[in-house]
């Protein structure tokens, strides 16, 4: 797959995790936080086994050409960049309002 393509897939799963996320929270239905968790799950893994490695030979390509790496003009690392969506995996019930008790 393309890096462009690469990144689509991810974003779908992340939208995918979320509109679940977001169901659970209304629904409070345990079918509903398992199919959330998954799709957190294979949105986070997908980046770090997908996404991070193409972002990885391209950055180089990047930095020569825009003067910044691929986390953008702020100088984020693609390592510090899967430290983040592993927090946001990690943070999912409580980005998402989920009740305390399941």
């Amino acid at each position: 797959m393309k890096a462009y393509q690469l990144l689509s897939r991810y974003y779908e799963l992340k939208v995918q995790a979320a509109i679940t996320a977001l169901v659970y929270a209304e629904s409070k239905k345990p079918e509903h936080r398992a199919e959330a968790e998954k799709l957190a799950d294979d949105a986070m893994n997908f980046y770090i086994n997908q996404t991070a490695p193409a972002m990885q030979k391209l950055d180089p390509i990047m930095q020569e050409l825009q003067g910044c790496v691929m986390g953008g003009l702020h100088g984020t690392s693609i390592p510090q960049l899967i430290e983040d969506e592993k927090k946001d995996r990690a943070d999912l019930a409580t980005l998402f309002h989920w009740p305390k008790n399941p």
